[in-house]
């Protein structure tokens, strides 16, 4: 399997062979061409990307999914985040009905975009019925539990609140990522999920001590992610989208950090 790296942990144990490719260096077009040249039969994109937040429009993935079709491969499409992207992106799940895409799985987590990751809730969409049968030759028989089953009916029942929230996360991920951008110690990444990336351009940190530093002084729990990256790529770290006054509190935490003296 091939994918962009960095990438969910989960996608890169469950292959026993990854070719990982820069996103940053590469386009669709391109990782799709380095899969032909490798002899690869499937390749991965998740989109928005997790964890660095990268989103691709729907006519991006369109033209990246045609090219993969052409050339024989199998494409797995993780839209877990989607619901968070915005006008940034959009989803092909449409496209999937109309049989458009015959050998494309479509992946998505619903317990990522509604916040309830114990009830282990995904779905999986895909025009092959050979596909879909294999998946289903795989599946333990029951493979969801009666909280999870009461948990969709109310899904059902509250489609135009869950709509409402998505949007006032992505009008959260917006305000608070104006909020980053002023400071002069961070440099977050343009992301359409539920999450923001920084690097730490200020060195009086690295982003382990800093993780440590919010933790212990306020309590505030942030992701450490440098090393989901290759070495020389700098310090990073992930925000939440949190409510606007969390988000707040997280800001004046990190200015305050800053302007106190390092202590691991």
């Amino acid at each position: 399997m091939a994918t962009f790296v960095p990438a969910f942990d989960e996608y890169l144990a469950s292959f026993p062979k990854v070719l990982g490719v820069d996103a940053d260096q590469h386009s669709l077009l391109d990782l799709v061409r380095l899969v032909v040249e490798n002899q690869i039969p499937a390749v991965l994109v998740v989109n928005p990307n997790n964890p660095t937040g990268r989103c691709y429009s729907g006519g991006e993935i369109t033209l990246f999914l045609q090219a993969a079709e052409q050339s024989g491969l199998i494409s797995i499409l993780d839209e877990s985040f989607i619901d968070f992207a915005g006008s940034e992106a959009g989803s092909i799940a449409n496209d999937m009905t109309t049989g458009m895409f015959q050998n494309v799985i479509l992946v998505k987590s619903l317990s990522k975009c509604l916040g309830v990751p114990g009830l282990r809730l995904g779905c999986v969409l895909s025009a092959s019925l050979r596909l879909i049968r294999e998946l289903n030759r795989l599946l333990p028989i029951w493979n969801t539990n009666s909280v999870a089953q009461y948990f969709l009916e109310l899904l059902l029942k509250c489609r135009p609140e869950i709509a409402a929230s998505f949007k006032r996360t992505i009008e959260g991920r917006q305000a608070f990522f104006s909020d980053l951008f002023e400071l002069s110690f961070l440099e977050p990444r343009p992301s359409g999920g539920n999450f923001v990336l920084c690097r730490l351009k200020d060195e009086r940190f690295t982003a382990e001590t800093l993780a440590r530093r919010l933790m212990r002084s306020n309590p505030i729990c942030i992701k450490e992610c440098t090393r989901k990256f290759e070495a020389g790529r700098g310090e990073l770290v992930r925000f939440a989208i949190r409510t606007p006054a969390e988000n707040s509190r997280l800001i004046d935490a990190l200015k305050e950090a800053y302007a106190s003296p390092v202590q691991v």
